[in-house]
C-alpha cells in the first residue's frame, strides 16, 4: 500500500512522479471545484510548457484527458472553464458542400452506375463511395455513402 509525505494510507491507483505519490484523479465522480482546480492547475502547467505526460502524472489523470485539454487551450476555447459539457464537433464538417451534394443526387437519381463507368447494375453504398472518389477525388466510409445515397434517393440533400 501506498503512503504519502504524512504517512497516510493512500487508496487507489497511485503515480510516483519526483519522489511524490499522486493518487488518481476520477473527475467523472469528482466534484466540480475538484474538477476545476485539476483544470486550472493543468492550464498553468500548458502555460508553463509543460509536456503532456508531465502534466498527466503530476495530477493524477490520463493522459489523453490532458491532450485534450491542451488542444482546446491552444485553439482558444475557454468553455473548459465554465463547467460546459463537451457535445461533438462545434460544426459538422461536410465532406461535400452543397452543390456537390446536389450534383451527386442528380447522378445517382436520373443516371445508373453503368452509365457512369462503374461496374455495377445498381446504386449501392460501395458504388456510391466509388462514384465520390471518381468524381470529387474523396474517399468515403460504406457508411458515409450509404448515407448519403438514402438522402438522394429520398431527395432530402442537405
Amino acid at each position: 500500500m501506498d503512503r504519502d509525505a504524512k504517512g497516510t494510507k493512500l487508496k487507489g491507483k497511485t503515480t510516483v512522479w519526483t519522489a511524490k505519490v499522486v493518487r488518481r484523479i476520477n473527475l467523472r465522480s469528482s466534484g466540480k471545484k475538484v474538477r476545476e482546480t485539476v483544470r486550472r492547475q493543468t492550464y498553468e502547467l500548458f502555460q508553463k510548457g509543460a509536456k503532456i505526460s508531465e502534466v498527466a502524472r503530476c495530477l493524477g489523470v490520463q493522459a489523453a484527458t490532458v491532450g485534450r485539454w491542451f488542444r482546446m487551450f491552444r485553439a482558444g476555447d475557454d468553455s473548459i472553464f465554465r463547467g460546459e459539457r463537451r457535445r461533438g464537433p462545434a460544426e459538422p464538417q461536410r465532406l461535400l458542400d452543397q452543390s456537390r451534394m446536389e450534383e451527386l443526387r442528380r447522378i445517382v437519381v436520373n443516371r445508373s452506375p453503368v452509365e457512369c463507368q462503374l461496374a455495377y447494375r445498381r446504386w449501392s453504398y460501395a458504388a456510391v463511395a466509388e462514384l465520390v472518389k471518381a468524381k470529387f477525388g474523396l474517399k468515403v466510409s460504406r457508411v458515409t455513402a450509404g448515407k448519403w445515397l438514402k438522402l438522394c434517393q429520398k431527395g432530402e440533400v442537405e
